[in-house]
This record gives structure tokens, C-alpha cells and sequence, in this order.
């Protein structure tokens, strides 16, 4: 899956881990299906087949760690990314459980080699998948949706929280009596001046998005009158 992954990586790259994405999950789930056809294709070449694609059906964690990376809060993009290792476990944890679980009433069921069932069912899950990307969490997408507004407000959010954690540890240190040299004095200060402007670039950005809603509300307004 080598070849596969530097692929992904590099139209993620080029077009945005989010668009690519949300390609990426229909193209998986007809890969994880295509395992279903050994109930028809009963051939030993066929396993090799479905071996492979269900190895290239792993090619939508690429962009995902991306959007993971890119909408964890700051300083806590670790947190994030052993969050899908987690998720990722437990999902194999519940997968194999459920496996043994249907199996003995699959067997029952009087179908011959019914365990094809499992690839369809499998790949409808992962179509399941494009229902939290389809729409927007709080904050946007940031630079993994590949839009200028997002990205910039993503900015604009890690440099507002850099400058609230800057501010928060020279407060500890004035209540703790240890020494600030000038040089970190000046640091203070340009922290401050960094975090007003941002909050000033903030401050536009919203009015922009508000004239632009109101200008469409108007011209909406006008072509209905």
C-alpha cells in the first residue's frame, strides 16, 4: 500500500485533505464490497484480489489524520491523533466481537458460504462515514477544508490561544515572585500587541461574513419583491 499512500498524500496535497476525503470514502466502501463477489468468483486467485483491495481500503486514513491534525485545539494535537488510534482499536474490538456473535446464526441459516455477507454489510458502514463530513464542525474545517476563510480563521484562533497561554504562564511567574528580564518584559509586550491585532483581524473577518450575509439577504429580498 505504499504506492497507494505517497499517492493520496500528494493529491491531499494538491486539492485538500477534506475534499479528498470525502472522495475517498465511497471508493473504499465499493473496495471493502468487492470481497463479497467470492460467493460468485470461487477461484484462489480471486483471494489475492480481495486481499489487495481491502489493504487500499485504508487509504482514507491519510487525509484523516491530516483533518485530525489540522482541527485538534493547539498543543494538543497528540491528544487528537491517539484519539483515532483509540477509535480505530475499539472498532476492531466491536467488529470481532459482532463476528462471533453472527456467525454461529449465519451457519445455521442454511446458506451456502454465507460469510460473503459480511463485505456488503462491511462497506455500507464505511459509507456511513460521509455523514459527519458532509457538514462543518464548530470553527470550520480550518486549513484542511483547502478554503482561504477557514485557513484564516484557523490562524486566527491558534495565534488568540498561543497569546492567552503566553499571558497565563507570566502570570503564574509574577504571582510566583520569580524575576522577568527585559527581554522577557519585551516579549510580554509584543505577545500583547500580537494577540490585539488578531483579535482586531477577528473582529473584520466577522464583519465581512455579516456584510456579505446581509448583501445576500438583500439580494435575495429584491428578487423576491
Amino acid at each position: 500500500a505504499i504506492p497507494g499512500n505517497l499517492i493520496t498524500g500528494y493529491l491531499a496535497k494538491q486539492s485538500g485533505p477534506l475534499r479528498l476525503l470525502r472522495r475517498l470514502v465511497p471508493f473504499a466502501a465499493v473496495l471493502v464490497g468487492v470481497g463479497g463477489f467470492m460467493a460468485v468468483v470461487k477461484q484462489m486467485w480471486y483471494i489475492a484480489v480481495v486481499v489487495i483491495c481491502l489493504t487500499y481500503a485504508n487509504l482514507p486514513n491519510v487525509p484523516l489524520q491530516r483533518i485530525v491534525a489540522g482541527v485538534a485545539p493547539p498543543g494538543r494535537t497528540g491528544e487528537a491523533l491517539a484519539t483515532v488510534g483509540v477509535f480505530s482499536q475499539c472498532a476492531s474490538l466491536i467488529g470481532n466481537i459482532a463476528v462471533a456473535s453472527i456467525n454461529p446464526w449465519l451457519l445455521a441459516s442454511g446458506m451456502a458460504n454465507p460469510l460473503w455477507v459480511y463485505y456488503p454489510a462491511c462497506g455500507g458502514m464505511v459509507l456511513l462515514a460521509l455523514i459527519p463530513l458532509l457538514g462543518s464542525p464548530k470553527g470550520g474545517w480550518g486549513t484542511a477544508s483547502g478554503k482561504l476563510v477557514d485557513a484564516v480563521r484557523a490562524s486566527v484562533v491558534a495565534a488568540v490561544a498561543a497569546g492567552r497561554w503566553k499571558k497565563f504562564v507570566w502570570r503564574r511567574r509574577l504571582q510566583r515572585g520569580e524575576p522577568i528580564t527585559p527581554e522577557q518584559e519585551e516579549q510580554l509586550v509584543q505577545t500583547r500587541r500580537a494577540h490585539l491585532n488578531t483579535l482586531r483581524a477577528k473582529e473584520m473577518m466577522a464583519m465581512e461574513s455579516g456584510e456579505d450575509e446581509s448583501a445576500s439577504d438583500d439580494e435575495t429580498c429584491g428578487r423576491k419583491c
